[in-house]
């Protein structure tokens, strides 16, 4: 069954499908409505730029956007104000990125290194340092698999899943040949971020 993104986890909650797939935040809010997979691997902050910067105080001096909806956005607002340009896609993002209008780009991770692949140009995605004033950066959100709650036999087959392909390399590989930062597929410890 295909739903929107929005529309996933009520179908999970709501048993009109088993499992949600994509990039699906482990948070308080959404344990309290289906059960979650332990982590796949950590979303962290994406930072698209020309010179391949992680330091956040270094784009805190130049032209950024991000997509609407990540965990940094307020935090951004906070230390940029009027001059963060939000954006409803990070379709909208990229083409800002390419026009100049922008300097730099944040979007999670896999999803910048993904678009970065299918843009072309010079782009670099590398993963923000950690920054105390944006949260995301010090505590990302970590990704896994919502599905029915009641269904505990299906939580624990996809956690055996998961550590299968942790375990043999196989989740570490898919980043590597996607050109995403394999570290994020190294979580120490499940948590749930608050929500």
């Amino acid at each position: 069954m295909q739903v929107d993104y929005s529309g996933a986890v009520p179908a999970v909650q709501s048993g009109r499908t088993d499992v949600a797939i994509g990039d699906y935040y482990r948070t308080t809010s959404r344990a309290e409505v289906v059960g979650l997979s332990e982590a796949m691997y950590v979303d962290g902050m994406g930072i698209i730029s020309k010179d391949g910067v992680t330091d956040i105080p270094t784009i805190l001096t130049r032209n950024v956007g991000t997509v609407d909806g990540y965990l940094w956005v307020a935090d951004l607002q906070a230390q940029l104000g009027d001059k963060l340009k939000i954006y409803k896609s990070n379709v909208e993002m990229w083409a800002d990125l390419d026009s100049g209008r922008i300097d730099v780009g944040i979007d999670s991770v896999p999803a910048a290194a993904f678009s970065a692949s299918q843009n072309g140009g010079d782009w670099k995605v590398t993963t923000a340092d950690p920054y105390e004033p944006i949260g995301a950066s010090v505590k990302p959100a970590q990704v896994g698999i919502p599905f029915t709650k009641s269904n505990t036999a299906l939580g624990e087959a996809l956690n055996a899943d998961i550590a299968a392909l942790r375990a043999d390399g196989t989740l570490k590989q898919i980043f590597i040949d996607h050109d995403v930062d394999p570290s994020l597929t190294e979580v120490e410890d499940s948590y749930l971020l608050d929500s």
